[in-house]
């Protein structure tokens, strides 16, 4: 085959082969996308498909050539705009799906180093995360169905040569279209049975966790799954690409005050299960009082789950702002677990470490701390330069000691650090790209609150 890299527009793409009888290829659109040599690319469509349909677009390589053709590298992506069915009225735009070669060819990466990508002589399908992430990013149309134009271009690389067709968006390109229809009541008894299936059956694969949400989404089918299926669901999901979050998240939309939920997260703070807390830190309704004390015990024993805990504390509003002895347990733990400051110290940790300990002693709201993070306020030791943010900020970050000693004060004090800059400073936004000048200018008026600060503490001796 005559070395090339070919830039051609396809239609959605999947990993697995499939077999389409001629009974099932009439409902299918075909279409030749591409040459190459040997090498053809056809795209396959339904003309008509739903949330139902598990596979329902593909792309097909037909090597003709008698041999092994290796690719390079190979991406994909589709745009589409949805019309309503009956008025043809424009109903929303975006991409379907997209994806690279570890989407394309996830067989490859199953060995180390990851194996070439190979069509074989004859016919390769692809077809499981096109038509999965696509239906996913779709998802339920209304009721009169869409018409779906679609567009899509696909990058293929053989024996790095390349060769560029740039008539949209550096790629050429290929337009198709289908109906996207609004299930029947015997599709959606399969879109049950499917989330089940999906539920029971984790994969690490993007496209299958994004399948899953959008059916988790949908009351129709997410009400027939039993709590009990869900929490077995969320236990079995490790993988970053399983869709644990999503299931997380439906259970604390539906099912945070359920015994069993409240059971389940009660059991796992009991073991001492470290993904708890992470979960807890995502699903602020699912709660019970009894947490509290479950999540100090843990905190006064386990360095590690420090962070964590102070951030289940905010999603739960921060109840150690109205409660002064759980207030002073936190600051214990933090002491305890080395999170301490000491102005009279002679070996101070980096201004980095005592910024973040100041922070974090602030967080705690123990009005007992304030004199041990007075003496701070005059320490403008920089802890971060203002030139290395990359973005945009309402308030710059504090970049010095007395800056972060300034916040968790006010912070212990009155709860909020936001109605003193407002007092003082008014508008704190950095007028990107004059950072150091608007940081000059923050600082100022940080310096003129410390003052401030200063004569509050000093009334109040």
């Amino acid at each position: 085959m005559k070395k090339q890299l070919l830039l051609i527009v396809l239609g959605l793409l999947s990993l697995n082969a499939i077999s389409l009888s001629a009974d099932d290829l009439g409902a299918w659109q075909s279409i030749q996308c591409g040459r190459v040599g040997d090498l053809t690319v056809r795209l396959l469509v339904k003309q008509q498909a739903s949330l139902a349909d598990e596979d329902w677009i593909a792309i097909e390589f037909d090597n003709q050539s008698g041999q092994d053709i290796k690719i390079d590298r190979v991406s994909y992506r589709i745009k589409s705009v949805r019309n309503n069915l009956e008025t043809d009225e424009l109903v929303s735009s975006g991409g379907m799906a997209s994806g690279n070669d570890h989407a394309l060819f996830p067989q490859a990466w199953k060995t180390t180093p990851v194996a070439p990508r190979i069509v074989r002589p004859g016919v390769y399908r692809m077809i499981d995360h096109p038509s999965l992430y696509s239906s996913a990013l779709l998802g339920l149309p209304q009721k009169s169905g869409w018409l779906v134009k679609a567009e899509v271009s696909v990058s293929l690389s053989i024996d790095k040569k390349v060769y560029k067709f740039d008539k949209y968006d550096g790629f050429d390109r290929t337009e198709f279209e289908f109906q996207w229809l609004y299930p029947n009541a015997a599709e959606f008894k399969q879109m049950q049975v499917r989330l089940k299936s999906l539920l029971g059956n984790p994969r690490n694969k993007v496209q299958h966790a994004y399948i899953l949400h959008t059916l988790l989404e949908i009351p129709e089918v997410a009400q027939t799954v039993s709590v009990q299926e869900l929490l077995a669901a969320l236990s079995t999901r490790t993988g970053a690409f399983t869709g644990r979050d999503y299931v997380l998240r439906y259970l604390n939309k539906a099912h945070s005050e359920d015994k069993l939920v409240i059971s389940h997260f009660r059991n796992h703070l009991l073991a001492r299960d470290k993904r708890v807390l992470e979960d807890l830190s995502r699903a602020p309704d699912i709660w019970a009082p009894e947490f509290l004390e479950l999540l100090m015990k843990r905190l006064e024993e386990d360095q590690s789950s420090v962070r964590d805990i102070f951030d289940i504390l905010r999603l739960r509003g921060k109840p150690q702002k109205s409660d002064a002895k759980l207030a002073q347990r936190l600051s214990a733990a933090l002491e305890k677990h080395g999170w301490k400051v000491d102005s009279n110290s002679k070996q101070q940790p980096s201004a980095a470490v005592l910024a973040s300990r100041i922070k974090m002693l602030g967080n705690t709201h123990d009005r007992n701390l304030v004199n041990k993070l007075t003496p701070f306020l005059d320490d403008k030791t920089e802890t971060l330069d203002p030139n290395r943010l990359s973005q945009p900020y309402f308030r710059l970050p504090p970049l010095r000691v007395c800056d972060n000693a300034l916040e968790s004060i006010l912070t212990i004090l009155d709860g909020i650090t936001g109605l003193a800059y407002q007092e003082e400073g008014g508008g704190l936004t950095i007028n990107f790209p004059s950072r150091s000048k608007s940081a000059e200018d923050i600082s100022a008026v940080r310096d003129k609150m410390i003052i401030t600060l200063k004569a509050r503490l000093a009334k109040e001796e």
